[in-house]
């Protein structure tokens, strides 16, 4: 990786953003102790979106998500 990839990398918002989706309840929803992770899924996106991605969302299966986002 270029060493100036991270020189507009602002830390404190890396950690909100990972505090908020580690709070996030993301549990597998097919054991059936938890609702999934498409409120995780919905966060990434709506990261994303702000950050001016163009923004893929593919069902893996039945209620799983990845987010792709686009440049």
């Amino acid at each position: 990786m270029n060493p100036k990839a991270l020189d507009n990398v602002k830390l404190g918002r890396v950690t909100e953003i990972l505090r908020m989706l580690v709070s996030t309840p993301s549990i597998n929803p097919f054991d059936g102790s938890g609702e999934g992770e498409r409120s995780v899924a919905d966060k990434i996106e709506k990261l994303l979106r702000e950050a001016g991605f163009d923004v893929r969302e593919q069902e893996v299966i039945n209620g799983r998500y990845n987010v792709i986002g686009i440049l």
